[in-house]
């Protein structure tokens, strides 16, 4: 998780695009998806699928959308501790 928000920040900079981050988060829909993690599975897809635009367009995420992806990326922190 910790890695996510490095990724997080070093997007919002501007000193990179999301695609590491969104690629992250892809891995860990697909990890916990594995173990049967439908609640991980579900928030860290949702936070994925927020970056796919931006990404496809190699941009960094709008300004509009950040915070909508901050609350995504507090559902995926949540459904990971929730299994700690």
């Amino acid at each position: 998780m910790a890695e996510l928000d490095v990724l997080w920040a070093a997007s919002q900079g501007g000193s990179m695009t999301p695609q590491a981050l969104r690629r992250a988060l892809h891995s860990i829909a697909g990890s916990a998806q594995t173990f049967g993690l439908a609640d991980v599975t579900a928030a860290a897809r949702a936070a994925e699928q927020k970056l796919d635009a931006c990404c496809d367009a190699n941009a960094p995420l709008p300004r509009e959308s950040q915070e909508e992806f901050e609350i995504l990326l507090k559902a995926l922190k949540s459904a990971v501790q929730a299994r700690a």
